[in-house]
């Protein structure tokens, strides 16, 4: 399967095949070597992700160990996942002003607050550089 397909991308379709086949074994093939993008292909249901440029032998024993029932990652993606695998993830509130960020509905202010008064009882988290992110009340001029 490929990240980037056409008409559906690569993360759709094992979603939807996994949710027709739930024991589909999905072999992620592809150029993305990120982090982000294997765990994600993993997460929906994939049971190895390869680099395109793999040597025909790694290909070769990846889908054995996938007939087998195993899991199975290209080095090169490995080597990026471990280099992040002891990272602080983000604490629920603060994943919920990461989202609001994304569609453009944050401004800079006291995040803490603003949560704490939208009722989600979290206040800011020292470490995380979103703890000055709050919900937007007004819209930003252009």
């Amino acid at each position: 399967m490929d990240l980037q397909m056409p008409e559906m991308n690569g993360l759709d379709a094992i979603i939807a095949i996994r949710g027709e086949f739930p024991e589909a074994r999905i072999i992620v093939l592809t150029t993305y070597a990120g982090d982000v993008q294997a765990l994600r292909a993993l997460k929906a249901g994939a049971r190895a992700y390869l680099l395109k440029d793999s040597l025909h032998k790694e290909l070769l024993a990846t889908i054995r160990a996938v007939h087998a029932g195993k899991k199975s990652m290209s080095p090169e993606v490995s080597f990026r996942l471990a280099e992040h695998a002891t990272d602080d993830a983000l604490a629920p509130a603060e994943l919920r002003v990461l989202r609001l960020i994304a569609e453009g509905k944050c401004q800079q202010r006291d995040r803490g607050a603003a949560l704490d008064q939208r009722g989600h009882g979290e206040g800011p988290s020292p470490e995380h550089p979103l703890q000055n992110w709050a919900p937007r009340t007004e819209p930003t001029p252009p």
